[in-house]
């Protein structure tokens, strides 16, 4: 899920966030896993523009670590644990098309 409370009238929590990068400017999203028996484990996976994935990078906010999208131990997803019943991450563009 997509929280957005901060839409409004059009707040709530959406299963999809597509929005393009703005160019060239920083950005985030904000991720809810949701599973009804904590315990199991899920995979997150994404694809996209190679030049916008090498700008982002995805943070589990349970443990506060921190990975680049194009981690090659990443190619077929993030594996969460689901140690309650929601579990949070960010992805973060950080904007420009230079090195990252």
């Amino acid at each position: 899920m997509f929280p957005h409370p901060d839409w409004g009238a059009q707040a709530g929590d959406y299963a999809s966030d597509y929005r393009p990068s703005q160019g060239l400017k920083p950005m985030r999203w904000d991720i809810e896993i949701r599973a009804d028996q904590p315990g199991s484990e899920v995979r997150v996976s994404w694809q996209g523009d190679p030049r916008i994935l090498a700008r982002s990078r995805i943070t589990d906010r349970a443990s506060g670590r921190t990975y680049r999208a194009t981690d090659p131990r990443l190619a077929n997803g993030l594996a969460v644990f689901m140690a309650d019943k929601v579990q949070r991450l960010t992805w973060r563009y950080l904007g420009g098309l230079g090195k990252p």
